[in-house]
């Protein structure tokens, strides 16, 4: 499921889904909050696992306001977003991420 914070994002969101959905089945996601889109950003949910792969390519986390940081979300790096394939490989790693977190409360 992805979630929008600002009425300027549907673009974007209907960009990801097409991109996703071209040649990969990405289905199943429904029941999982693992994606943010806000300002024209996407913003993947992360784990211990995953968060080096954004903050070694520079992502920052998602940042709503100044004194609020959603340090579980970081910013899908523009390569990834080009990339069909790692679109939906790091899309499938943020829904493992989210479905882990459920499990360790």
């Amino acid at each position: 499921m992805l979630s929008t914070t600002n009425n300027d994002d549907p673009p974007l969101v209907a960009f990801i889904i097409k991109k996703a959905s071209n040649t990969h089945d990405v289905s199943g996601f429904d029941d999982d909050f693992f994606a943010i889109v806000d300002g024209g950003r996407l913003y993947f949910r992360t784990s211990d696992a995953t968060r080096p792969d954004y903050e070694d390519r520079g992502m920052q986390a998602f940042a709503p306001t100044p004194k609020q940081v959603l340090k579980n979300y970081f910013e899908v790096p523009v390569d990834v977003l080009e990339d069909d394939s790692l679109l939906c490989d790091w899309a499938r790693k943020a829904v493992q991420a989210q479905r882990d977190s459920r499990k360790e409360r």
